[in-house]
């Protein structure tokens, strides 16, 4: 949940506030503006098709306010970062936007920093329902310009993102497929294939899908593989683990053994739930552990992701949109017997997890809070909501925070040492004075939060309400510091220290009568009901004034890593061959299909998976086995080189931790 700026369908680069609250399979958004749909009822709901929404709007209070829900369907609905034309949006240079499509009406909202944009994205795509089990959940997309024209042909390499870890790669695989398919020759082929060999070449299967092949002239390149033709049923798991072997933890399990199916299974989720409860895991708490129901669940979904007939697409897709020329060359697999699919279950490093967990969209606290700007005598009442690094105060709080008043952005929060600080977060505490001719009560503590744009002073209701908050933006100011914010090389620094005489002797006028600050209003978790507490639509009194909106212990982060590697040996032969198989082969190729897995426990558990990764070694002429591992230092499968591990730790970097996974 949060404000968020949203593209007006009426006037071009016009973009409007809406608080956003998303749970799952519903985008829901509030307008400030009023509704004209009559409320009925005592609780003021109507419900109807809203014009260009593609979904429902709701009536809240009598009119008061209106709510569009968006229906999130992973079959209808898409989600991705673009870029647009400044012309047409001139106002969105401030911002990141991205494109939120459901049945082919588009929106576009903006967010305030592309980690932001990550993190809605991400959390729009982990609500929706209808998800594939097995396609992999990688934050990282490629941007689009949404206004350009239809045929518009777009640079080489120009769909490749700057921030993948595989940038480079994925360049080389561009210019080296380029010089392919206009080879005519056997010389010429074997010319542009030599800038591959020996050379491990690291390929994200998606982006092969959505780019590669959109853009690619061979006809056989681009159908040479289908997601939607694969069987992802248990029943072609079945089948597979049949005919097939899995090593996992270093034992080697054969599916043609009896009972090798269930054996296959049984052990990967016996060696999951052995890790869990390992020395290495003592700090987590049982209300957090992996249970058995929930272990059976992820090692299904681990077999099913990286199957021998989904890797082996995959793999036979990347390889043949690189290599084919049908005019000179027949692909085709070679004879030699399949290596086991190696799995390795293990811990996931400390420091790997916070690193990770500051790539959620938190939302941390919320309470009403008075409010003023530095100089003025006058409080205002507001209902202040911390989150993703966003201090938001609005006008009203029911049914959901609205009447967006300002916002404080922390991200920018710091200060440079041995220099005058560009922008300075500071939390300044202290008690005021009595004042005899001020009703209200007294010793409230007061703060002062200074960035670069502005300065804004917040007092308390007590010492407990302060004590609250100062840790909250405290933790706020340690994760914006770990994400590695743009002034990272300052950390942000809070300091409890006595106000000057002037703000601790300020009077601090009566409460105001709208809304009264002994009569706060507790939050429920707002990712798990849309309801309020009868307490606040009653507007009975309630005792605590500010309440956390969501846990933020790192303890129920993913603890478990799961690793998973499948090699295939293809061949390059002649369309002319001559009966003699060393030189009707041109080259060999040997392909990885790497897919990395975090796993959580507790009662929101869950498992994310990574991209999945096709690395293809490339070595001229005819080739064994024993010299691939020569070569690229395969012989102990994950965990023997650097370079597979970094691979499968790049594939994971990617994944942004939901909201709900705290």
């Amino acid at each position: 949940i949060g404000p968020l700026k949203k593209a007006s369908h009426l006037i071009k680069g016009v973009w409007k506030v809406k608080y956003v609250e998303i749970r799952k399979g519903l985008f829901s958004y509030y307008e400030d503006a009023p509704s004209t749909r009559p409320a009925t009822g005592d609780t003021g709901t109507g419900t109807g098709t809203g014009t260009g929404t593609a979904g429902t709007t709701s009536g809240q209070a009598g009119g008061d306010l209106l709510r569009k829900s968006i229906p999130l369907r992973a079959s209808t609905c898409t989600c991705r970062p673009v870029k647009v034309q400044h012309m047409a949006f001139p106002n969105s240079q401030s911002g990141f936007i991205f494109e939120l499509t459901v049945s082919g009406s588009r929106r576009l909202w903006m967010a305030n920093s592309k980690k932001e944009r990550e993190a809605w994205i991400h959390a729009v795509r982990d609500a929706m329902v209808g998800k594939s089990v097995v396609r992999g959940e990688s934050s990282l997309d490629y941007e689009y310009e949404s206004e350009a024209k239809k045929g518009k042909s777009r640079r080489p390499g120009s769909s490749i993102p700057a921030q993948s870890p595989f940038k480079n790669d994925l360049i080389h695989y561009l210019k080296v497929q380029t010089k392919i398919k206009t080879a005519r020759s056997k010389t010429h082929y074997l010319g542009s294939l030599k800038r591959c060999v020996g050379v491990p070449l690291n390929v994200p299967v998606q982006w092969i899908r959505e780019h590669v092949e959109s853009s690619s002239s061979s006809i056989t390149g681009a159908e040479a593989f289908r997601e939607e033709d694969v069987s992802v049923g248990m029943k072609q798991l079945w089948k597979d683990m049949l005919r097939d072997s899995v090593s996992i933890n270093g034992k080697i399990y054969k599916g043609d053994d009896p009972h090798g199916p269930e054996r296959i299974m049984g052990a990967l989720a016996r060696c999951i739930m052995r890790v869990d409860r390992s020395t290495e895991q003592a700090h987590i708490g049982d209300k957090h552990r992996i249970t058995e129901a929930q272990a059976l669940s992820y090692a299904r979904d681990v077999l099913l992701a990286c199957n021998r007939t989904r890797s082996g697409g995959d793999s036979y897709y990347c390889f043949d949109t690189l290599c084919n020329n049908s005019h000179l060359v027949a692909l085709c697999p070679s004879s030699t017997e399949a290596d086991p699919m190696k799995i390795v279950v293990g811990h996931a490093g400390a420091e790997q997890s916070l690193s990770n967990s500051t790539n959620r969209l938190p939302t941390e606290l919320s309470g009403w809070l008075n409010i003023r700007h530095p100089g003025h005598k006058n409080w205002k009442s507001r209902f202040c909501v911390l989150s993703a690094g966003m201090l938001s105060y609005y006008e009203q709080a029911l049914p959901r925070p609205h009447g967006l008043r300002g916002q404080v952005n922390l991200t920018d929060a710091s200060i440079d040492l041995g220099e005058k600080p560009r922008g300075l977060l500071s939390i300044l505490g202290s008690r005021a004075n009595e004042d005899e001719s001020s009703a209200a009560p007294t010793n409230h503590p007061i703060m002062r939060i200074t960035t670069r744009e502005k300065s804004k002073e917040i007092r308390f209701l007590d010492q407990m309400q302060f004590s609250l908050w100062s840790k909250a933006l405290e933790k706020e100011a340690d994760s914006q510091l770990l994400s590695g914010s743009k002034n990272s090389s300052s950390k942000p620094r809070i300091s409890l220290t006595p106000l000057s005489d002037e703000i601790a002797t300020a009077k601090v006028p009566p409460p105001s009568k709208k809304i009264p600050l002994d009569s706060e209003i507790p939050v429920a978790n707002l990712e798990d009901t849309t309801e309020f507490p009868k307490s606040a639509k009653t507007n009975h009194k309630a005792k605590h004034s500010s309440l956390p909106l969501s846990s933020t212990s790192v303890r129920t982060m993913s603890s478990i890593v799961v690793s998973a590697q499948a090699s295939t040996q293809y061949k390059i032969c002649t369309l002319d061959p001559q009966g003699d198989d060393k030189e009707d082969t041109w080259a060999m190729v040997q392909t990885q299909f790497l897919q990395g897995f975090r796993l959580s426990g507790g009662v929101r558990g869950r498992i994310i998976r990574g991209e999945e990764i096709v690395q293809l070694n490339i070595l001229e002429g005819l080739v064994t086995q024993e010299t691939f591992d020569s070569v690229f230092h395969l012989g102990e499968g994950i965990g023997s080189t650097t370079t597979t591990d970094s691979v499968l730790e790049a594939s994971l970097s990617n994944i942004a931790v939901p909201a709900n996974q705290k």
